[in-house]
């Protein structure tokens, strides 16, 4: 799996719930949008680096990614 699929897996809980109107007023639900703090997406690409990440999940009632 990619790193961006992998980020975009991990952090699907912090994943923005919204719908817009397209320019023709179609309404269209971004899939790239997510509510997190940039240091728990830098912690998260180090943990894809030292191939630890599976033994993390990412809480966003604290923000910050705990061990399972």
């Amino acid at each position: 799996m990619s790193p961006v699929k992998l980020l975009h897996k991990f952090f699907d809980s912090a994943r923005l719930d919204v719908g817009l109107p397209d320019r023709f007023g179609i309404p269209v639900k971004p899939r790239e949008w997510f509510l997190l703090p940039l240091g728990a997406i830098e912690e998260a690409i180090k943990k894809i680096k030292e191939g630890t990440l599976d033994q993390f999940r990412y809480d966003p009632e604290a923000a910050k990614l705990v061990r399972l």
